[in-house]
């Protein structure tokens, strides 16, 4: 197994510690732009509707990092908290979730190795999950994008 696969693996937590760090308001907003810009095309056709007072809360299992998701069709945004009761949750490991971000690894693959957890209202959560996996890399911006690929060639390719 490659080394700094390894290395994420087991320091994920100690390597999220400055996301901590930082005020929850300040990590809210800064997920709600990013997710806006990212699923603005979404968000116009109007494939985010289904979510309208829906809650869905996505977790990094080995870095203690929970938010939740929400839409307002009328604003026509996405909405992110820190605390709240969800209807749905998506789960996964910090590796496993750049792996999904860099599209190396199909979500359904990851969903029957049970790598990610889909609970909850389950249609809901793999609604959201569809929607997620039509982000393109190139939607973050070279600096970020460009990052995350070059992370992302130091993984092994997962076994299917």
């Amino acid at each position: 197994m490659n080394l700094l696969f390894t290395a994420l693996e087991k320091h994920a937590a100690l390597l999220t510690k400055p996301v901590h760090l930082c005020p929850t308001m300040i990590q809210t907003h800064v997920l709600e732009k990013l997710l806006n810009h990212l699923l603005s095309s979404v968000i116009d056709e109007g494939e985010l509707d289904f979510l309208e007072d829906q809650w869905i809360e996505l977790k990094l299992l080995d870095c203690d990092l929970s938010y939740f998701l929400g839409y307002n069709s009328q604003a026509q945004r996405c909405l992110v908290q820190d605390k709240g009761a969800a209807d749905a949750s998506i789960s996964c490991k910090l590796t496993d979730a750049i792996l999904l971000i860099t599209q190396q690894v199909d979500p359904d693959t990851l969903f029957f190795q049970r790598r990610l957890l889909l609970e909850g209202n389950t249609a809901l959560s793999h609604g959201f999950k569809n929607i997620l996996d039509t982000v393109e890399l190139d939607q973050l911006g070279f600096p970020l994008s460009h990052g995350i690929q070059l992370l992302s060639r130091a993984f092994p390719q997962p076994q299917t």
